[in-house]
């Protein structure tokens, strides 16, 4: 995704650990390819302060995209993401927080299928 892209037509702020970011890329893509405009904090802006960034995409999506695992629970940054979209979500009095579970690394192919048509069903797509 183009880092000059507007903040207002983010479909999914996607929310993963380092360690799940070969697993975040693939559902990037899948998603995507549904026509959803899906970004990470990896898309912010370079030279603005990263934390500001991430703030305006978590305001701005239509839905966070959790991928939760044991590196996730790990990580600062991820709590960090996971409270400005719950908030987000409380101060809206909106489900904007959508969570998956990924189990084991060997597990994520098998498992990335399911989660998209979950997803689907989310969207309404």
């Amino acid at each position: 995704m183009s880092n000059q892209r507007e903040t207002n037509k983010i479909d999914v702020y996607l929310i993963h650990s380092a360690e799940e970011r070969s697993y975040a890329n693939t559902l990037k893509e899948r998603l995507e390819s549904y026509d959803l405009t899906v970004v990470t904090e990896e898309d912010t802006e370079p030279g603005k302060y990263h934390v500001q960034g991430v703030s305006s995409f978590v305001q701005s999506c239509s839905k966070c995209l959790v991928v939760l695992s044991e590196s996730s629970h790990d990580s600062a940054w991820c709590t960090l993401e996971l409270l400005l979209a719950l908030e987000k979500s409380h101060r809206l009095s909106t489900m904007s927080v959508v969570v998956l579970r990924v189990l084991g690394s060997t597990k994520w192919h098998f498992q990335l299928v399911r989660h998209i048509e979950i997803f689907k069903e989310i969207f309404s797509f």
